[in-house]
C-alpha cells in the first residue's frame, strides 16, 4: 500500500488562494494520523459553511431549506460531541445566531467560536473565524468588532511567530480603533505590537511603544489606557527577568484597572511569577489568593488556585498542598474539559513537587485525556512532556529563587499588606 505520508510535501497555499474555509482544515498539516483533530477540523469546516453562504448572499430574506439543512448537519455533528468539552456551547451559540442572522449577534459568535478554537492551539482556524467575523463586521458597518477581530489576528500571527504580519495588523487594529475615538481598543491593540515586538527580540523597541501609550493615557487624564500600558509592561519586565520593574508595573496596572476587570487579575498572576522569583512567598500568596478570591474568570481562579497548591508545596507546606489539592479536587466534578485539564496539569506538578509521584502520575494522565478529548494541543504537550519526564525518572526542573533588591522587597511588603487583608475581606 502506498505511503502517502511519506510524499515529498508542498507549500501550504495562502488563505486567498484556496477555497474558502481551508484555514479550519490547515491544522491538520503533519497530524493527518490524528482521528480526533481531524473530525474538530471537520466540524469546524461545516459550522463555516453557512456563515460563509450567508456573507455571499446576505443575511435578508427568507431562509433557504438548503442553508437550514446545512445547520442541522452541523447540529447533529455538535451533538457528538462531549458535554463538557469547552467548544460546544460557542458552536452552539454560533448557530443560533446563523439562524437568525442578526449581523452583531453572528459577528461576535463567531469571533468567539474563533477563540475557542486559538484556546485549544489551533491557529489556523481561530484566523479563519476571526477573518470571516472581520468580514462580516465590515459588511455590517460594525466597526468596534473590526478591531476586535484585528487584533486577534494580529495575537494568532504572533502565536505562529510571523512577526511582521503580526505588527502589521495590530497597526491596522490601532488606526481604526484611533479613528473612531477609542482610546482603550487603541491602547490594546498597541499592546499587541509590543508584544509582537517583545517576543522576536526587540525589547527595546516594544518598551517605547508601551511608554507612548502610557504617556498617551497620562496626558488625556485616562485611567484604562494607563492601565493597559502599565499591565503590558509588567508582562514585558518579566519576560526580561526584570522583577523589580514588574512588580512596579503590575501594582500601577492594578490600582488603575476596576477591581471587576478581568485584566487586573492578570496582572496579579504576573506579579505573584514575579515575586516567587525572588523568593518572596507571602507576597506571591497574597496575589494568588485576591484571584482565586474574587476573579469572575474560571480559568484565573483556576490558575490562582493551583499556583497556590504548587507554591505550598514548593515551601515544604504538604499539609497546605493536600488542603488545597483536595479543594481543588471537588471543583473538576463540574469543570468542562478544558478546566479539568488545566487543573489535573497543575496538580500534577504539584504532586511532583511535594514527592506523591503516584498522584502526580494519575493527574498528568487525567489532563492528557481531558485535554485529547477536547483536542487541546497547548494544555496536552506540557502534560505529555511532564509525564514522560516522570516515566523517564528525570528530576522536575526547579528555578531557585534570586536575591531579592530592597525596593522589591518594600513592594512586596505593601502587596502583602493591602491584599492580604483583601483575601481575608472577601473569605
Amino acid at each position: 500500500m502506498a505511503r502517502y505520508d511519506r510524499i515529498a510535501r508542498i507549500a501550504a497555499p495562502a488563505r486567498e488562494d484556496c477555497f474558502r474555509g481551508w484555514l479550519t482544515l490547515r491544522d491538520i498539516d503533519g497530524r493527518e494520523r490524528e482521528p480526533e483533530l481531524g473530525r474538530r477540523a471537520r466540524l469546524r469546516f461545516l459550522a463555516l459553511r453557512p456563515v460563509r453562504r450567508l456573507l455571499l448572499r446576505g443575511l435578508g430574506g427568507p431562509a433557504a431549506d438548503s442553508l437550514q439543512a446545512q445547520l442541522d448537519e452541523v447540529r447533529r455533528e455538535i451533538d457528538r460531541l462531549d458535554a463538557r468539552d469547552p467548544e460546544r456551547d460557542r458552536l452552539m451559540a454560533y448557530l443560533a445566531e446563523a439562524g437568525g442572522r442578526s449581523p452583531l449577534g453572528l459577528a461576535t459568535a463567531t469571533l468567539e467560536v474563533g477563540a475557542a478554537a486559538e484556546g485549544a492551539g489551533h491557529r489556523f482556524a481561530a484566523e479563519e473565524f476571526y477573518r470571516t467575523g472581520l468580514e462580516l463586521a465590515r459588511e455590517h458597518d460594525l466597526p468596534a468588532h473590526q478591531v476586535r477581530a484585528l487584533r486577534r489576528i494580529a495575537r494568532v500571527h504572533r502565536g505562529r511567530e510571523e512577526w511582521d504580519r503580526a505588527v502589521d495588523v495590530g497597526h491596522e487594529a490601532a488606526s481604526l480603533a484611533d479613528s473612531l475615538g477609542e482610546p482603550v481598543q487603541w491602547a490594546r491593540a498597541m499592546d499587541e505590537v509590543a508584544r509582537a515586538e517583545s517576543a522576536r527580540g526587540n525589547r527595546d523597541a516594544a518598551r517605547a511603544i508601551l511608554e507612548a501609550v502610557a504617556a498617551r493615557g497620562v496626558a488625556a487624564a485616562d485611567r484604562l489606557v494607563r492601565a493597559v500600558a502599565a499591565g503590558a509592561l509588567c508582562d514585558l519586565e518579566l519576560a526580561a527577568g526584570n522583577v523589580e520593574a514588574a512588580l512596579r508595573e503590575g501594582l500601577a496596572a492594578v490600582e488603575l484597572f476596576p477591581v471587576t476587570d478581568p485584566h487586573r487579575n492578570a496582572a496579579l498572576l504576573a506579579m505573584a511569577a514575579a515575586l516567587r522569583r525572588v523568593g518572596l512567598w507571602s507576597a506571591a500568596e497574597a496575589c494568588y489568593g485576591v484571584v482565586e478570591t474574587h476573579s469572575t474568570w474560571v480559568e484565573h481562579r483556576a490558575e490562582a488556585a493551583t499556583e497556590r497548591a504548587v507554591l505550598a508545596a514548593e515551601l515544604g507546606d504538604t499539609a497546605a498542598f493536600t488542603r488545597r489539592r483536595a479543594r481543588i479536587l471537588r471543583t473538576l466534578e463540574s469543570g468542562d474539559l478544558r478546566l479539568r485539564a488545566l487543573l489535573h496539569l497543575g496538580l500534577g506538578r504539584g504532586c511532583l513537587v511535594a514527592g506523591h509521584v503516584d498522584h502526580a502520575r494519575e493527574h498528568l494522565r487525567q489532563a492528557i485525556a481531558s485535554a485529547r478529548d477536547g483536542d487541546m494541543d497547548t494544555l496536552l504537550d506540557p502534560a505529555d512532556a511532564l509525564l514522560h519526564a516522570l516515566e523517564a525518572g528525570k528530576p522536575l526542573p526547579r528555578v531557585r529563587p534570586g536575591p531579592a533588591s530592597a525596593a522589591s522587597r518594600a513592594l512586596a511588603e505593601e502587596i502583602t499588606q493591602r491584599f492580604g487583608a483583601e483575601v481575608a475581606a472577601g473569605a
